[in-house]
């Protein structure tokens, strides 16, 4: 018997569909089933996954979607059901062909998009669908009428039966003859049985065919508790009581079961077949589709981009030699084979885009593998001098997409982005969904609040969950001992002897919800360009943040065969740019023999000796991709004297690297202390520059092709094939094909099993070179700076914040350490942003201000520029600054020239002169613990300083005299708790890597596992600032650390940053 289901909800259907589309394909096929339709509510988010997931399993997708219709009716209401919430009612749409498709898109698009942007979330996530919409793009759909909220079904619930049926033929008039269907279900619940008789009736008297659907959310019948948690959530409302039995019958029911339940209405089951027989929206998902580029007159894709280079690689080359011609040639023909001239044009155009405008920009990634993305300057690595192979990035033995993304001024990215909506089209470009799941944090509120919660106590519950999946927080909560007693702690709110408060029940349940999808969100960077309107190929809606997105997300969009640009704002470009002009007006100033103005930072040499000097001491942080920690260490331990020891350095800082111990073997090795050995001689040019030891993926592929005699697009294959988890079977088959062709030229089996063996260790976690040297010149240009330059350098990373590993609290100290001077924030001198005075000084700027506007900002610049603030009362004059401004603007020392701080506050919060307001003024620490609270900075002194000479009574050694002590000394540090990781190690325990700052440096601290007891990584995890006891620990010529064995929170600092504003003046009788 045939039967299909044509209403189903999968897990796109966001917090109510219980079930994966992968679950509902394989359970379809599973039940005989050989079609299967998918109708998640308001959109199309699911539609690619499901069109796969079917295809894979050999069943046909109908693609479809539940809406709400609405004749423009009331605002959104809070009733926990979403037609009534909308003021409307369902109605299942089923798409017959391509073109049908494309109308669920256009639908859903002008669902989302035809209001502008909405104005609340209601708006956003329960959109409506007008009649007119509907009837505008009705054309190649099937319609059901729908479940017991539909229209029809509705109004024969109220005892309408006339209305009813009037409505059913309206509803018909607006599509094709023979498509719209009365939809009977039967979820067994009271009065079920007599809606279906009403409506078999109602189909009767309009001369409507009935169909039979199961409004299925969950494949199997044990979904309904998963079904019933996530509509909870979504409706912010508790779960049934465990007394009312809940309706488990919305699962993908077999068609005997199907059958039974509708046995009076053969006609119904016999539909779904009818139906699904005459839908075949077959998706294209086999080519690309590029966006049309505007070319000169006469140019194909191809001509055009060839001429492109060849003009470009005579400026690049001098001379032209063969070596670069034979290259270019090759890229230029695979390019061309492979059809993808077209792609490297649009790149091209926008980053000529970028640089017209002075927009700093460059590539990342593979895409710097590829002479053509240099002669087009996507890239400023040469590839041939570095050598870098094409065959990594663009493998003409798979017909993938590039893949180029695009670092830009963050400052100035935006300009970037709009010039691609004009540039293409408005309609034809849209921001990139991303999938937002259930992670632990997210689970456990949402469904603590299923459980009905109280604010407070879902907070409490919340708070400390570790970052991880929401299927291990039974076993994060095992394991970490900074967490160890949270049960006690929340004994309060949660107990096993109360079923709706058994945090084992809360944790399964988070546990079945893991990664479900929870809503869209807007991709960091990423961009779809389309040749024709998008909804062609996807619907859209608005995100959170008031963007346009697609439905769709990155691996949608690359299974369509869509352009996918990321347009990645990376903002130490910002910072090397500010930099880059503080300089040069520094040298207009100073009329600098260097040459004023001139100053380049992309024309400099790699070869400066100073800058590598600056590394090999590990004063690195504001230095790109090598401040962190570990960074530092390993600059130490490989004291770099050449680009390509920056280039290795951040490739070996990487989980995989270090879990195979492959750095100390490559330390050895480069400093002579080990013999640099080869597996066989085929190996020593590809591994010579490291060693012997492998680093990069693009080695495999020079082994592979020197030892078995592959293909470069070989090599690249058989690289990805070792990334993937395979059967033992599989493995033996690709070991085998490498082992004949060793084996073919020459090489000896047991060198052949022992080079493919290490291969396939390391290519698991391989670093890609080219990705590390476009990220090794920017490193290198920080790391020039910060040697050169480093006031402008760190001035440019704090007006560009964040970024990096370190707040910018250590970034304003680190200028102090570099030699630098720092002056505070005043009304009359600072500026939006930081900036550097005539004398040289670092200037606090009002954009550190929390809460201060930049509307007011610019009227404080403004006011000031026609004459100087004199006092508070003059500033408060000539303003447009809210009180609570001025208040933060006081506490941040801004009017302190004017007098006391105590004073002026007191003055703020009652209306009193000054002279009347006695007393003394908040003493320093007061002073500073206020300006952190507001700046987030510690801009006259560090903290630290204020208890130094009581920790040194204690015995506690400062950063600048540990190097002064012997290796393994036991010593007490104390500082700032700055950071903290527990990156995965070699030997799989887990360790705890933190930074403190005392005032005159940073302490890299190591606690190991065995000392992590709960006191101490509490204490670690969860303080402002530590005291810690441990062992000195010296690593190469420089690098120092702590190996921490007692840790325990400083308890100096407690309550003085609780300094009083102006609101607690407001509540004193006195005010000194």
């Amino acid at each position: 018997m045939s039967f299909t289901h044509l209403h189903v909800h999968g897990n796109f259907s966001f917090r109510d569909g219980a079930s994966s589309v992968e679950e509902l394909a394989e359970r379809a096929k599973a039940l005989g089933m050989d079609s299967l339709a998918l109708t998640d509510h308001d959109g199309l988010p699911g539609a690619i996954r499901f069109y796969k997931a079917c295809k894979k399993a050999g069943i046909k997708p109908i693609v479809g979607l539940e809406l709400v219709v609405n004749k423009e009716g009331p605002p959104p209401s809070r009733s926990s059901d979403i037609a009534e919430r909308r003021g409307g009612h369902h109605l299942t749409l089923l798409s017959k062909d391509l073109e049908g498709y494309r109308n669920l898109c256009r639908i859903v698009t002008g669902m989302h998009l035809r209001h502008g942007r909405p104005e609340s979330q209601e708006e956003r996530d329960w959109p409506v669908c007008p009649p007119d919409l509907l009837a505008a793009h009705a054309s190649h759909l099937f319609a059901l009428s729908g479940c017991a909220k539909g229209l029809v079904s509705s109004l024969l619930a109220s005892n309408r039966s006339g209305a009813a049926l009037e409505a059913a033929k309206e509803i018909a008039s607006l599509f094709e003859p023979n498509s719209f269907f009365i939809e009977l279900q039967n979820p067994r619940e009271e009065g079920s049985a007599e809606t279906v008789r009403g409506l078999a009736r109602l189909g009767a008297a309009a001369g409507l065919p009935l169909v039979a659907t199961n409004n299925v959310h969950y494949a199997a019948p044990d979904g309904y508790r998963v079904h019933e948690l996530l509509a909870s959530i979504r409706d912010i409302e508790p779960l049934p009581d465990a007394s009312r039995r809940s309706n488990a019958e919305l699962y993908l029911k077999s068609p005997p079961e199907m059958a039974a339940l509708f046995a009076t209405y053969p006609a119904a089951i016999k539909n779904t077949g009818w139906i699904a027989r005459r839908c075949n929206a077959d998706l294209d998902l086999e080519s690309f589709k590029f966006p049309r580029v505007a070319l000169p007159e006469g140019e194909t894709d191809f001509s055009y981009l060839s001429k492109l280079c060849m003009d470009r690689v005579r400026k690049r080359y001098r001379p032209v030699t063969s070596k670069v011609m034979r290259r270019l040639s090759h890229e230029l023909d695979v390019i061309d084979r492979m059809g993808f001239a077209a792609y490297f044009i649009i790149v091209y155009d926008i980053v000529r885009f970028a640089r017209t405008r002075g927009i700093r920009c460059g590539g990342r990634g593979s895409a710097a593998d590829s002479l053509v993305c240099y002669l087009l300057d996507v890239t400023h690595v040469d590839p041939i001098e570095h050598d870098l192979l094409f065959e990594r990035f663009l493998n003409p033995e798979r017909r993938d997409m590039p893949d180029i993304d695009i670092d830009f001024d963050a400052a100035r990215r935006d300009e970037v982005i709009d010039y691609v909506y004009e540039t293409y089209g408005h309609d034809k470009v849209a921001m990139v969904a991303t999938v937002n799941t259930f992670r632990a944090r997210s689970a456990v509120r949402g469904v603590a609040k299923a459980f009905d919660y109280e604010p407070e106590e879902v907070d409490r519950i919340a708070a400390p969950i570790p970052w991880t999946g929401a299927s291990k927080i039974r076993e994060a909560l095992d394991s970490l001992p900074e967490v160890a007693g949270y049960e006690d702690a929340i004994a309060p709110y949660a107990s096993k002897s109360i079923p709706r408060r058994d945090p084992d029940l809360l944790f399964d349940l988070c546990a079945e919800i893991d990664r479900y999808p929870r809503h869209l969100g807007v991709h960091l960077a990423g961009l779809v360009i389309s040749p024709t309107p998008l909804t062609d190929y996807m619907p859209l809606q608005w995100s959170a943040k008031g963007v346009v997105i697609s439905q769709f997300d990155k691996d949608d969009l690359e299974d369509m065969g869509l352009v996918k640009m990321d347009i990645l704002g990376l903002r130490m470009l910002s910072a090397i740019e500010d930099a880059q002009e503080m300089v040069r007006q520094r040298r207009r100033l100073s009329c600098d023999s260097e040459g004023g103005s001139a100053f380049d930072i992309d024309a400099l040499p790699l070869g400066d000796e100073k800058t590598y000097a600056q590394l090999r001491t590990t004063h690195t942080i504001g230095t790109f991709q090598l401040e962190s920690p570990g960074m530092r260490e390993l600059l130490g331990r490989l004291q770099p004297t050449r680009f390509a020891d920056i280039v290795a350095n951040i490739s070996l800082f990487r989980p995989g690297p270090m879990q195979a111990d492959m750095i100390t073997p490559y330390i050895a090795r480069r400093h002579g202390e080990q013999p640099v050995v080869f597996d066989h001689p085929a190996c020593r040019k590809p591994l010579e520059e490291t060693f012997g030891v492998i680093i990069y993926q693009e080695q495999i592929l020079e082994i592979a092709a020197a030892l078995a005699g592959f293909s470069l697009g070989q090599a690249d294959q058989l690289r990805r094939a070792m990334t993937h988890d395979r059967s033992p079977e599989e493995m033996a088959k690709i070991r085998d094909g490498f082992i004949e062709g060793c084996l073919a030229k020459g090489v000896a089996r047991e060198v052949a099993e022992a080079v493919f063996d290490k291969i396939k260790a390391f290519a698991a976690f391989g670093f890609n070179k080219a990705h590390a040297s476009s990220f090794g010149l920017v490193a290198y240009q920080t790391a020039y700076l910060r040697a050169h330059h480093p006031s402008e350098l760190l001035v440019g990373i704090l007006n560009n914040m964040p970024m990096g590993f370190y707040p910018a609290s250590v970034i304003l100290n680190e200028i102090v350490r570099a030699g630098g001077k720092v002056t505070p924030l005043d009304i009359n001198a600072s500026r939006l942003r930081f900036h550097i005075e005539e004398s040289g000084e670092a200037r606090v700027a009002f954009s550190y201000v929390k809460g201060l506007t930049e509307r007011e900002m610019k009227s404080i610049v403004t006011a000031r520029a026609e004459a100087p603030f004199v006092s508070l009362e003059d500033f408060r004059a000539r303003t447009k600054v809210s009180e609570r401004s001025v208040e933060r603007l006081l506490s941040a020392g801004a009017f302190d020239s004017f007098g006391s701080r105590k004073a002026q506050l007191a003055s703020l919060a009652h209306g009193l002169p000054l002279d009347v307001l006695p007393g003394e003024d908040f003493s320093e620490t007061e002073k500073l613990f206020m300006e952190y609270g507001v700046l987030g900075l510690y801009q006259r002194a560090h903290p630290m300083s204020f208890i130094e000479e009581e920790l040194g009574r204690q015995g506690v050694v400062w950063s600048k005299d540990l190097p002064n002590l012997p290796d393994s000394s036991r010593v007490k540090v104390a500082g700032l708790l700055i950071n903290r990781q527990t990156p995965p190690t070699k030997s799989g325990q887990r360790i705890i890597f933190s930074t403190i700052e005392d005032a005159y440096g940073v302490v890299d601290l190591t606690l190991f596992e065995r000392d992590q007891s709960p006191e101490n990584a509490r204490a670690n995890c969860f303080s402002y600032a530590i005291l810690v006891e441990g062992q000195l620990r010296k690593t190469g010529a420089v690098g120092i650390g702590v190996i921490a064995k007692r840790v325990r929170k400083l308890e100096l600092f407690a309550g003085a940053h609780k300094v009083p504003g102006v609101h607690e003046f407001k509540t004193r009788k006195t005010y000194g």
